[in-house]
């Protein structure tokens, strides 16, 4: 063979295995139906055929049974989606403390690239997350979904261990992303009615905690943990069962966490701290919140207690709460940092009216303009709430509506583009006028001092 037909050769062969190489390689779309024409009938098939940047749509359905349940994402970095989001996709875990399921299991490192995407996962029963349990550095991003119904119940073997935390999520050093989901009626028999996590730096933003009971932390329990909590709605939950129980809404245990732009409302803890509970050496911090109509024996908004491993404290600033200081019980010993910012008047909620928590509304009112979800519109109303414009100053607005007034809202809305809009006493002004910092119509020193804040700020990364 001459040279010239043998590199010709080599070349089409070089080509050959380049293809091949890019075309096993290429990210592959599967579907699931279990009761249709797809390439699965199962969500675990699906995933164990997938590879890593696969995305599986699962079919508009109730999937129930084995392969439906228990699912295992085997540390691949996929993203697992419903077609047509959590109300008409549903995993039906069938669980009971005789025959115990989940709906997910993450336990071979999978990070923030595996995606569980727009899911109502319900009647889970399992020791340690009822509905998703997150192991061992398993850190995925939970978002979209509604987990509703399920529980961790109690264990005879191990009354005092960690099998009966989680009725929603249980994670144990992991880094999860938790975003737009909502968590409703969810029980624990131990602690975190919705999640418990330790040991991790979990990250739950936009998301909805409604009736949730656990005998410590109705909807959030932590341990030596780091969450990062925001834009958080956390209504309607209890800790306890009868006589004993504390932290209605959030349960901190040798913690840090951070709480910005958080609504706490209407949580019961028949012991100490019916919003928040600090205890055994925790530090939390508290920003541009609202904590009202919450209860508790002992500080029916917020309770710091001193524990064996040494006191607590936590730090508020820029947030409304219900009594003010007065309405935080302070244990001796332990510290509260009541800093700049902080108002006791009412939030005036858009709609508190109803026994069911889910049908509240916490949306800020307004004379300027406040978003009515159920409609999908802006009405005024005849009261501005005194949280509009009244979180720090040096917070960034993000994607608040204009006139904003130039200073974030304070609650879950805050920052975000159902964030009430800011009125000055006069009607809404039609007209952006360049250097009106804070919508008012007028350029002035308010603006300068606005402006002055944010001097050199970048939020692009």
């Amino acid at each position: 063979m001459k040279r010239g037909t043998y590199l010709k050769t080599s070349g089409m062969i070089l080509v050959f295995l380049l293809s091949t190489t890019l075309t096993s390689s290429a990210a592959r779309t599967i579907n699931v139906d279990d009761d249709g024409p797809a390439d699965f009938n199962t969500i675990q098939a699906a995933i164990n055929d997938a590879n890593d940047g696969d995305t599986i749509i699962v079919s508009d359905g109730t999937y129930t049974g084995d392969g439906n349940r228990d699912i295992d994402f085997l540390g691949k970095a996929i993203t697992l989606r419903s077609e047509n989001g959590p109300e008409n996709c549903i995993i039906d875990c069938q669980g009971s403390e005789d025959d115990l399921h989940r709906g997910f299991y993450f336990h071979s490192g999978e990070d923030a690239n595996s995606v569980l995407d727009g899911f109502t996962i319900t009647n889970g029963c399992a020791y340690s997350g009822g509905a998703i349990r997150c192991l061992y550095s398993s850190s995925p991003t939970i978002t979209n979904c509604i987990i509703r119904g399920n529980v961790a119940p109690f264990e005879p073997d191990f009354p005092w261990y960690f099998a009966q935390d989680g009725g929603g999520i249980y994670c144990y050093e992991s880094s999860a992303t938790i975003t737009n989901c909502h968590f409703l009626g969810n029980t624990a028999t131990g602690s975190g009615g919705a999640i418990r996590s330790s040991n991790g730096n979990v990250l739950v933003s936009n998301c909805m905690f409604t009736g949730n009971q656990a005998s410590y932390g109705g909807a959030i329990a932590l341990y030596l943990d780091n969450m990062s909590i925001h834009n958080c709605v956390i209504i309607g939950n209890r800790a306890g069962y009868e006589f004993y129980g504390s932290g209605g809404g959030i349960f901190s245990n040798e913690s840090t966490p951070t709480i910005t732009n958080c609504t706490i409302r209407g949580n019961l803890a028949y012991n100490y701290g019916g919003g928040i509970l600090c205890v055994e050496h925790s530090d939390a911090t508290v920003d541009n919140s609202v904590l009202w109509c919450n209860n508790a024996q002992e500080g029916p908004e917020i309770g710091i207690i001193y524990g064996a491993f040494g006191p607590s404290s936590i730090t508020i600033s820029y947030s409304d709460v219900q009594g003010g200081a007065a309405g935080v019980y302070v244990d001796s010993g332990c510290t509260l940092n009541w800093e700049a910012g902080n108002i006791d008047i009412d939030p005036n909620f858009a709609d508190t009216s109803s026994y069911d928590p889910n049908e509240w509304d916490h949306h800020l009112k307004s004379q300027a303009g406040r978003w009515e979800p159920s409609s999908k519109t802006w009405v005024q109303d005849s009261q501005t709430s005194p949280c509009i414009d009244g979180g720090n100053p040096e917070d960034p607005i993000g994607d608040e509506p204009f006139p904003n007034g130039g200073v974030i809202n304070m609650g879950a809305y805050g920052g975000t583009a159902e964030a009430s809009k800011s009125y000055f006493g006069r009607p809404v002004c039609e007209i952006i006028v360049a250097g009106d910092v804070n919508g008012d119509c007028i350029v002035n020193y308010l603006d300068f001092r606005l402006m002055a804040l944010h001097w050199l700020r970048d939020e692009s990364q």
